[in-house]
């Protein structure tokens, strides 16, 4: 039999012999079963639909880029795999790009999208497969059923109310009672909802919009600078305001508007300009010559804190390999579009480390993204109903040269930040004192320190007036009275008597000049900055 020779081969063999044979033999099969433990870990694929052509595109990106690799290098049983889309911002291309993702590249989430009209259709494809979609764009006015028929999807964004309550609220702060509403067309529709909010809070403080200019897709016009000089004549012809509010446009039209605005005498001292949040973004971006175009805009952007660790080597990764894969962009800082898509994948591997199993179904993995309560980059992270369960704080800007400059900030349920005015001007402790309230106000302890303060406690809320209470009278005064008369009428004698003793000629001089020094050192903030024509537009408005 073949055991038998099998077992007098091994006694003829040498003792040395035989061990060095088992030892090669463990020093082959051990490295080999190393490598496949090592080649074991677990790989998620994610989805990314993107428009690499903006500047937004980019640095979604290059964020997403960045939060996977530092994720990869830290996780050892789990690494994350990007795959990216890019579909050029048109809602059908997303929807196919979805479908491939889905397909092709079995992703488990998909992440992105910049515009609603995009976020529908992915949110159909998702819903139907069953995939989380985490989308960067939010309509002005959430559908009610949105939950019901897109329950995979995530909302990164918050809606429009906030932002076009602060708009409203700057119109009625300068007086004005008419408005331009200025806006590139999207083909779907997607600024109707931002539309009719606007005009729903400009009506409650008593102003109206007086005409709507609605610019075509920037990438169908052959001759864009002539539309839109027709389109200005047009509007300068037929319309009295000189209030011109941004909703929406690309970067590509935003240029050729303000140069035209500016060669035609719309911008300046007789006219006032506001651009919404996905304007102002782009404000980091801009070359000099288009932003001295935007002398003396308002504009509106999300606040984020641009300090601590985490934001630095975020910011000093960013610029690096911004830097190096973007080199025709003029400026290499991140945005909230960076951070909030950084945050995105760190949703997604936490989402992931808090499994407890390789095979997870569709609907776990959904629930585990929605219960994502942490401070990311771009702030609090924390979901309600599939959007995130907070209002941003925003901050108003203003253009000033070649530059921007940051005003004041706009609360949630608060309105305008006047925390500055408490304190001398170059104050330290106006900024902290500011950053304080900011953090109480994001955190949503503002809110829990109002309501105790104010609400009615539950004591007093069931409490009773009692009958056999007696009333005060004058006889129950009379102690207090005298003894309050007796003081006042010595204070009253000691008083006249050091007036009388003193020089009065030479403490009138020194009350004034206190009095004038007072005055210079006393912080005043104003929200209208000195390039900002508020006062002269009131007769066009």
């Amino acid at each position: 039999d073949l055991f038998p020779l099998i077992i007098s081969s091994l006694y003829k063999v040498s003792k040395p012999r035989l061990l060095l044979s088992v030892l090669l033999t463990l020093f082959l099969i051990f490295p080999i079963e190393s490598k496949a433990a090592t080649n074991t870990s677990k790989v998620t694929s994610i989805g990314a639909i993107v428009d690499v052509n903006s500047r937004i595109g980019k640095e979604e990106k290059t964020a997403m880029e960045i939060a996977v690799s530092n994720f990869n290098n830290k996780s050892r049983n789990h690494k994350l795999s990007l795959h990216f889309q890019h579909p050029g911002g048109d809602p059908l291309q997303a929807a196919y790009a979805a479908e491939k993702l889905i397909k092709e590249n079995e992703v488990k989430m998909i992440i992105g999208m910049d515009t609603w009209g995009e976020v529908a259709l992915v949110a159909d494809i998702g819903s139907k497969a069953q995939v989380p979609v985490l989308s960067f764009a939010e309509p002005a006015i959430t559908p009610q059923l949105a939950p019901l028929r897109w329950p995979f999807l995530i909302r990164m964004a918050s809606d429009g109310s906030e932002q076009m309550k602060c708009i409203a609220a700057l119109v009625d702060s300068y007086s004005w009672r008419r408005v331009i509403v200025i806006y590139e067309d999207d083909a779907h529709g997607g600024e109707y909802g931002n539309l009719a909010l606007l005009s729903e809070k400009l009506l409650e403080v008593g102003s109206e919009i007086e005409y709507r200019l609605v610019l075509p897709q920037f990438f169908l016009l052959s001759n864009p600078r002539e539309v839109v000089q027709e389109e200005l004549i047009k509007l300068q012809r037929e319309t009295q305001s000189r209030v011109f509010i941004v909703l929406r446009s690309t970067l590509p039209m935003l240029t050729h508007l303000f140069r035209e605005a500016n060669e035609m005498g719309l911008v300046g001292r007789d006219a006032a300009w506001i651009v919404s949040n996905t304007i102002t973004s782009f404000l980091d971006s801009l070359d000099s010559t288009i932003i001295s175009s935007m002398e003396g805009t308002i504009g509106i952007k999300t606040y984020y804190t641009a300090t601590g660790d985490s934001y630095k080597s975020f910011e000093a990764q960013f610029r690096k390999i911004f830097r190096s894969q973007y080199q025709e962009e003029d400026d290499f800082q991140p945005g909230i579009s960076a951070l909030r898509a950084y945050d995105s994948i760190s949703i997604a591997s936490q989402a992931m480390d808090r499994m407890k199993s390789d095979s997870v179904s569709p609907k776990e993995l959904l629930q585990r993204l929605l219960i994502s309560n942490f401070t990311g980059l771009s702030g609090k992270i924390h979901f309600n109903s599939g959007k995130l369960s907070h209002d941003p704080v925003l901050r108003i800007v203003n253009v000033i040269g070649k530059k921007y400059k940051e005003l004041d900030f706009w609360l949630p349920n608060f309105g305008f930040s006047k925390t500055l005015a408490a304190f001398q001007k170059g104050s330290p402790m106006a900024a902290d004192f500011s950053k304080a309230f900011l953090r109480l106000s994001e955190s949503g302890k503002l809110k829990e320190l109002e309501q105790w303060w104010f609400d009615p406690s539950p004591e007093c809320s069931s409490s009773k007036p009692d009958s056999n209470i007696g009333s005060l009278g004058l006889r129950n005064l009379k102690g207090p009275l005298i003894t309050t008369f007796g003081a006042s009428t010595i204070l009253l004698l000691i008083f006249l008597f050091r007036l009388v003793m003193k020089d009065r000629h030479g403490n009138e001089v020194g009350v004034v000049r206190h009095f004038n020094r007072s005055r210079h050192n006393t912080a005043i903030v104003v929200t209208r900055s000195k390039t900002f024509p508020g006062p002269a537009l009131s007769s066009h408005a």
